[in-house]
């Protein structure tokens, strides 16, 4: 049978229309899957935890955004513990015996989830690519700055995991970061002092963000880097430049990665 222009067009709209409430329910229904295994996240079970991690990977990019708030606003928070649902009482007050000196057992971890839920939401961006979630999971590795130095090196965390998985996409985003980082230690320095210890933490961020860049080993932003390659108005962010260049040019990688730790 033969459409005619006009019953075409009828017909398009029509079949369209037909469709829209079956992918309206088909989005809440994903939706509310998100919902309820961002719930379980929270488990005091850790293989119930893990199982809600990967249903969050099968949904795809639906979980996204939910997981990205909830990883900001756990960073956000900054000290402050986080206990598994149902399980609140009884963790603090395990911390509230540690802290009187009462109990040194490691009972108060048992319901002490913050990392946890910190490496699952990482570990979901990072296996989905979400390239939109890289501007939060850069906040988070500045929020942990400058307290991952450790024995002589940078701390391996769950955020600079997720942004390696995450690849080239994630590579501008993180070159102007250190670039930003750059400009912080050159206000620094005209303003306050060049031994200011506010120094420490733009050139934590230049270090991160030039390892991170080598890990990936994405060219295209090397324009970028020979952009603070003037030591006299980058002492220190020049140094790491540089070294990024050479390592990215010769295809290397670190000796010690930016972040290859395990999640769990």
């Amino acid at each position: 049978m033969m459409l005619r222009p006009k019953n075409w067009i009828v017909w398009v709209v029509g079949a369209l229309l037909a469709a829209m409430p079956q992918f309206a329910s088909a989005q809440r229904s994903d939706a509310s899957e998100v919902d309820s295994a961002i719930e379980r996240l929270w488990s005091a079970d850790k293989e119930q935890a893990r199982a809600a991690k990967e249903q969050l990977v099968d949904l795809g990019m639906v979980s996204v955004q939910p997981v990205t708030s909830l990883l900001s606003t756990i960073s956000a928070d900054g000290q402050k513990r986080h206990f598994a649902r149902g399980k609140e009482r009884e963790g603090a007050m395990a911390w509230a015996r540690h802290e009187a000196g009462a109990d040194d057992s490691d009972e108060r971890w048992r319901f002490e989830i913050t990392y946890r839920l910190m490496a699952y939401t990482c570990e979901i961006l990072g296996r989905l690519g979400a390239v939109e979630s890289v501007p939060a999971l850069i906040e988070v590795v500045e929020a942990e700055l400058p307290y991952l130095y450790w024995n002589g090196f940078l701390k391996e965390t769950p955020a600079l995991r997720a942004l390696e998985m995450i690849g080239k996409p994630a590579a501008p985003y993180i070159a102007s970061w250190m670039v930003q980082a750059a400009e912080e230690e050159l206000r620094v320095r005209m303003q306050i002092g060049p031994s200011h210890w506010t120094l420490v933490r733009s050139q934590f961020m230049e270090h991160r963000a030039a390892l991170l860049l080598i890990s990936i080993g994405d060219d295209s932003v090397l324009p970028v880097l020979r952009t603070l390659l003037d030591k006299t108005q980058y002492p220190n962010a020049s140094g790491h430049a540089k070294y990024a260049i050479g390592m990215i040019e010769r295809g290397e990688k670190p000796g010690r990665p930016a972040g290859l730790g395990p999640f769990d």
